[in-house]
């Protein structure tokens, strides 16, 4: 009987609206500013958490307007590589010249307002860095 009860309690959960649709995070809005987006609130591969060579993105509603977006790794990474940003169909790229460092910076990006999937990586070599956090700040 209290098996039945907590199957019918989690089914419940995992069928919420917000678990089955889960909303888009808002960046650029006056309330919250900057945003911090980390990897527990990513979608990607499994294992995101601890790895660097991975792919990840956040679901995100962009309010128009112009940002400066911090990207944090989990370990510093080599200058010379490329960073790159994807918010749908807009892709802003800037190379990394400082080396050794764990935060890379892209300053005065201008976006307009949309629904999207956020992609950032960091591109050194033959590898794709996927950042452990980002700031925005509008």
């Amino acid at each position: 009987m209290l098996k039945t009860e907590l199957d019918r309690i989690y089914n419940e959960l995992i069928s919420s609206e917000n678990i089955v649709h889960r909303p888009h995070i808002t960046i650029g809005d006056d309330h919250e500013n900057p945003v911090f987006l980390n990897r527990n609130d990513a979608d990607g591969e499994r294992g995101i958490w601890d790895q660097e060579n991975v792919y990840g993105k956040w679901q995100v509603t962009v309010k128009e307007g112009q940002y400066n977006i911090k990207f944090r790794f989990i370990k510093p990474v080599t200058g010379g590589g490329q960073m790159t940003l994807e918010t749908g169909a807009i892709v802003n790229q800037m190379k990394n010249k400082i080396d050794n460092t764990e935060i890379i910076e892209m300053k005065n990006v201008k976006l307009k307002e949309m629904d999207c999937e956020l992609i950032p990586f960091y591109t050194v070599g033959n590898k794709n860095i996927f950042p452990f956090g980002l700031n925005w700040k509008g």
